[in-house]
């Protein structure tokens, strides 16, 4: 089998486990509208007003290390949400939960910026993190690795369970295509939801040090509120690992 019909089985099974995420799984319009609270925040972080300072000789813009290190990783972190949806939404679970522990290490860092806490020659010390926080990292990482053998099997399917027109047929018990898995489809999208539902907490803490302005009004506060308490009601696997939501803000 060349190379070529492999990639068109592929897409053709990711194609379905995109649709069927969509339409099973609450947490994808969910995690579309914290994106957008997201969105908001960065546009305010990327305004005219916050890349300087005014004085008696006008408007001038100003270079701060800290706070270029601090926006830089917020960069990375937003750059790669889109791929780490694709990823849970078309099946992908194994590397699904490579890229969710990346952005909960993008978390940790952030906070060590925050903090002034951070170290450039080793990885962020997720001693930072709540308990809960550290729990879900720990279970991706087992992933990560490839050491939890029982949810990389289940993230795969039976060859053998499928109709060989429809699968890819080889002569192995686990099918080399992604299959949609609603239990892993929701509770990826769940980490990967609690996981900006943090960042935008340290983004907020950021802004009111800096900004005192811009930061998040109570009514935004509410709303984000709102959308954290329907995420713990809809994923009770993922309940057990969240936060109190007044420790993000």
């Amino acid at each position: 089998m060349s190379y070529s019909v492999l990639s068109i089985m592929i897409d053709k099974a990711s194609k379905e486990n995109h649709e069927n995420s969509i339409r099973f799984s609450a947490l994808t319009e969910l995690s579309w509208n914290i994106v957008n609270i997201l969105s908001k925040r960065i546009r305010k972080l990327c305004s005219f007003e916050c890349m300087g300072k005014q004085s008696d000789f006008g408007f001038h813009i100003e270079v701060d290390e800290k706070r270029r290190e601090f926006e830089v990783l917020v960069a990375c972190y937003v750059s790669g949400l889109r791929i780490s949806e694709l990823a849970v939404t078309e099946g992908a679970y194994s590397q699904a939960c490579c890229l969710l522990r990346q952005e909960i290490e993008s978390l940790t860092q952030l906070i060590h910026v925050f903090n002034d806490t951070r170290s450039n020659d080793r990885a962020p010390n997720i001693k930072v993190l709540e308990r809960q926080l550290k729990d879900i990292y720990s279970l991706l990482t087992g992933v990560a690795h490839l050491i939890s053998k029982e949810d990389l099997q289940n993230f795969s399917s039976l060859a053998y369970q499928h109709h060989p027109a429809d699968r890819l047929t080889l002569p192995m018990l686990a099918d080399c295509l992604p299959s949609f898995k609603k239990e892993y489809c929701d509770l990826l999208l769940a980490i990967r939801a609690l996981t900006m539902i943090c960042v935008l907490g340290v983004i907020d803490k950021y802004m009111a040090r800096h900004f005192p302005h811009l930061a998040m009004t109570p009514g935004e506060i509410e709303e984000l509120k709102e959308i954290y308490n329907l995420l713990c009601r809809s994923v009770p696997e993922v309940s057990e690992h969240v936060l109190r939501f007044e420790f993000l803000f």
